[in-house]
């Protein structure tokens, strides 16, 4: 019998088990989001029940949902206007997440790679997760202008600390018994790049791919803040909040609608960079590794 006719059955019973998992997993998670968004409208509630507070303060759960359906003051539907300003944001946040792997990954392998370099660059990358990104928004904005691009950059210093990890976690987590198994047959050091370091550093990126989503949406978020721009989802919840005391609904609107795009986009976002991921590595399973 043939060598590859006997591997197909494993091969088949492989991609078998992993599909099964996929759909656990997202079966998993479908229920995890309902329960979560159960028990926020249970402790909603039960806050304004409890403290007492009129509709001014805090609506009821129901009145925020039905002024998704009112119309703004200039015709256009409340839903459809936020989520028109929510991609002026997401849009920056995913030109932001591209620069922050591409970034991220180019440090990663030179900490990584370069030990002398590493820890000359570490003291840096500390430094930038430790400074306030509030306190980043406003030079920022003075220097690249109220516009897309400050938002990218704010996104992208927001989010490549993680990337920066997570690549150099991979590449340092390689066997060294691996290693030496490529020399001994006389590998270049490019080979060893591409046959352990690459997807070492694939599967640990796909693993943190959700927090540098996380920080760079953060990012973009805080960027428009100071912009004084008139696009973008955070210049609505700026507006909204001007009037929140007589009309609190289109604050709270504004609210879910940040909170509920930066969730989609962080499951879209992941999806997207693990089905690279295993294209790139021609792999049906790819494993989720340790969060950065």
């Amino acid at each position: 019998m043939d060598t590859r006719t006997a591997a197909l059955p494993a091969r088949t019973a492989e991609r078998s088990n992993a599909a099964r998992g996929a759909r656990r997993d997202a079966v998993a998670t479908t229920v995890g989001c309902i329960l979560v968004a159960v028990a926020t409208v249970a402790l909603w509630e039960l806050v304004k029940l409890v403290a007492g507070l009129d509709r001014t303060r805090l609506p009821h759960v129901w009145e925020v949902l039905a002024h998704f359906g009112e119309r703004t003051s200039q015709g256009e539907i409340e839903l459809i206007f936020l989520l028109g300003n929510l991609w002026v944001t997401v849009r920056s946040a995913l030109i932001g997440i591209l620069c922050a792997l591409l970034v991220g990954a180019a440090l990663g392998v030179l900490t990584a790679k370069r030990p002398v370099l590493g820890p000359s660059l570490m003291p840096l990358l500390i430094l930038s997760r430790a400074l306030p990104l509030v306190a980043l928004a406003p030079p920022l904005v003075i220097l690249f202008g109220p516009g897309w691009a400050a938002a990218t950059i704010m996104a992208t210093l927001a989010g490549f600390f993680p990337a920066v990890v997570a690549v150099a976690r991979g590449i340092g987590e390689v066997p060294i018994a691996q290693r030496e198994l490529l020399d001994s047959f006389g590998a270049p050091r490019r080979r060893q790049f591409t046959v352990l370091e690459l997807p070492a550093a694939l599967t640990h990126t796909s693993a943190a791919i959700r927090t540098v989503t996380a920080w760079a949406f953060l990012g973009a978020v805080l960027a428009e803040l100071p912009s004084g721009t008139q696009d973008g989802i955070a210049a609505v919840v700026l507006a909204a909040s001007q009037y929140y005391s007589y009309r609190p609904e289109p604050m709270w609107c504004a609210a879910l609608v940040v909170a509920g795009g930066g969730v989609a986009l962080v499951y879209l976002v992941s999806w997207l960079v693990r089905a690279a991921a295993r294209a790139a590595l021609r792999t049906t399973y790819l494993p989720a590794g340790a969060e950065s």
